[in-house]
């Protein structure tokens, strides 16, 4: 309930019933006469009671004080935790993308190291392969070698078959299969021996061969090194023959110019040409040294 004129309150904010406190004597009479008017009681307010209203009053207003500046506190409190955690979110986002940026690099780091191993792996399987391939023609030429010897002993294995399918009549006497036994014996000797012979002289023939093509390559780098040698002189003569066609080509016109002064001064002649006309020089000489001979 509000009395009196609107009259403007000295703390904003408040309630008009802070205002109606703010002047206790003067309300509380208005008070008074209207109750007194209605009622026809008399009504008396001690100043007791005024002052416990204005103790309330500072106690209320103290408290508001102490609210906001609570309210305050709270509320820079909520400020520094919401910038704690925005600094904590900012890191965590930046812990996300270098943990990211650490997991490529390790993705990337392996898969290199993968196609590494398959690189090795695969030159690993060329180089078997390569040897396998050189291996199977090894295997091919020792294959071609014994073929050809099959070819060549064959016709003892020919010989041989045509003895044991001669009939048994043959041999109708003990005396004629002993001296046939003996025969083979011999004739196996023989070509063991043959055998063993012709392997020595290849043998022989290998060693020589082999002695031959050293000595042949030794003498063929000889003469590369000589020739080596050869060219290296030939480069340097054709260097060096400007200069001696330099040297000989100014002695002979040094020759013709001292030619030329001793048969000037020996004639007393006075002959006018440039010292550097070394032709016109001898063409003039000339003569006098004709003349001289005869």
């Amino acid at each position: 309930m509000v009395l009196g004129g609107s009259a403007p309150s000295p703390y904003p904010g408040h309630s008009p019933a802070s205002r109606e406190i703010q002047h206790p004597a003067k309300e509380l009479n208005s008070v008074c006469n209207l109750k007194e008017n209605s009622c026809g009681r008399e009504l008396t307010v001690t100043e007791d009671d005024s002052q416990s209203s204005l103790i309330q009053l500072f106690k209320k207003k103290k408290e508001a004080r102490e609210t906001e500046k609570a309210m305050a506190e709270k509320e820079e409190a909520f400020r520094g935790r919401m910038k704690v955690i925005a600094d904590r979110w900012r890191d965590l986002h930046a812990k996300r993308a270098q943990l990211k940026a650490h997991k490529h690099e390790e993705l990337r780091i392996q898969a290199l190291k993968v196609n590494s191993k398959q690189r090795e792996e695969k030159m690993k399987k060329d180089g078997e392969l390569l040897r396998v391939k050189m291996e199977l023609e090894t295997l091919r030429k020792k294959h071609q070698k014994l073929c050809k010897k099959v070819q060549k002993y064959s016709i003892f294995k020919k010989y041989l078959e045509d003895v044991v399918e001669e009939p048994c009549a043959a041999f109708e006497d003990i005396s004629e299969v002993t001296s046939q036994y003996k025969l083979l014996v011999r004739t196996r000797k023989d070509l063991l021996q043959s055998q063993q012979g012709h392997k020595q002289l290849t043998e022989q023939d290998k060693v020589l061969l082999e002695q031959y093509k050293v000595q042949k390559e030794a003498e063929m780098l000889q003469y590369k090194t000589e020739l080596v040698q050869l060219k290296l002189r030939f480069y340097q003569a054709q260097g060096d023959l400007p200069l001696w066609e330099a040297h000989w080509l100014w002695t002979i016109k040094l020759a013709i110019h001292n030619l030329f002064q001793s048969t000037n001064t020996r004639l007393q002649a006075e002959w006018d040409v440039l010292e550097c006309s070394s032709c016109r020089q001898l063409s003039l000489v000339e003569p006098s040294q004709k003349e001289e001979q005869q």
